[in-house]
C-alpha cells in the first residue's frame, strides 16, 4: 500500500475512530509509530496472501481479503492503548473485563474498505464504458441505496463480533482467508436483506463490468 493511501486511511478511518472511543471511554492513547506498523504488517500480509493464495503472485487480491490483511494488521500491532489501571482491574466477581477497542478499530476500517471497493465497482459497473469481459453476478445498482450508510450489520451483530476477535486476538489464530469468509457473507447478507425488505425492487445489472477491471480500480493504491 502506498503510504500516501495509507495515511488517508489514517487520517479519514483511524484517527476518527480512535477520537471517539477517547471521547466516550477516555484514558486511551493511539501512538504515532503505530502507523507505520500497521501499514509495514499489512505490506507482509498481502505479499503473503499472494505468494500462497493465488496462482498468479502478480495478481490482485479481491476487496475481501484486501480489508481482512487490514484487520488482521490492527489486530496484530493493537495500537490503541489502556493508560488507565482501570481496565486492568477485576470486577466483583475477580474477571476481567473485555476492551475491545481495538478490535472495533478494525471492524471499522474493515468495512469502510469493503464499501469504498463497492462504491467504486458499481460506479465503474454503471459508467457507461464498456469492456471485453462482463461479469455481474454481485453488482447491482441498488448497491448504492445498500450501502450508502456503510455496511449494514446491527449494534449486536457488531458487539459479537467485537467480541470474537478479541478472543481470536488472544489466541493469535489470524486467518485471512476465514475473515475474507465473514466479509464476503456481510456484503452478500446486507443485500438480501434489502431485497428481501423491498420485494417490489428487482436487482439493476449493468451490462459493462469486468471484475478485473474494477478490482484494478484501487489496486495501484492498496496492493
Amino acid at each position: 500500500m502506498k503510504e500516501s493511501t495509507f495515511y488517508k486511511i489514517w487520517d479519514k478511518v483511524i484517527l476518527p475512530t480512535y477520537d471517539s472511543l477517547l471521547t466516550t471511554h477516555g484514558k486511551l492513547c493511539l501512538p504515532d509509530c503505530t502507523a507505520e506498523e500497521i501499514r509495514k504488517n499489512y505490506n507482509e500480509i498481502i505479499a503473503y496472501a499472494k505468494e500462497h493464495y493465488m496462482m498468479d503472485e502478480n495478481g490482485v487480491l479481491n476487496r475481501h481479503k484486501v480489508a481482512s490483511a487490514m484487520m488482521i494488521a490492527i489486530l496484530k500491532v493493537k495500537p490503541i492503548k489502556k493508560i488507565d489501571p482501570i481496565y486492568y482491574k477485576p470486577d466483583e466477581n475477580g474477571h476481567l473485563l473485555t476492551w475491545p477497542f481495538n478490535e472495533h478499530l478494525a471492524i471499522t476500517v474493515a468495512l469502510s474498505l469493503l464499501c469504498t471497493f463497492i462504491y467504486a465497482r458499481v460506479d465503474y459497473a454503471f459508467c457507461g464504458k464498456p469492456v471485453s469481459r462482463a461479469i455481474f453476478e454481485d453488482v447491482c445498482e441498488e448497491d448504492r441505496d445498500i450501502f450508502a450508510s456503510g455496511v449494514p450489520i446491527t449494534a449486536k451483530e457488531r458487539d459479537d463480533w467485537e467480541r470474537e476477535l478479541y478472543q481470536i486476538r488472544q489466541d493469535g489464530a489470524y486467518n485471512l482467508l476465514s475473515f475474507a469468509h465473514i466479509l464476503n457473507g456481510i456484503e452478500e447478507r446486507s443485500r438480501l436483506k434489502y431485497f428481501l425488505k423491498h420485494p417490489e425492487i428487482k436487482p439493476t445489472h449493468s451490462n459493462y463490468l469486468t471484475d478485473e477491471h474494477v478490482e484494478m480500480l484501487l489496486a495501484q493504491d492498496l496492493y
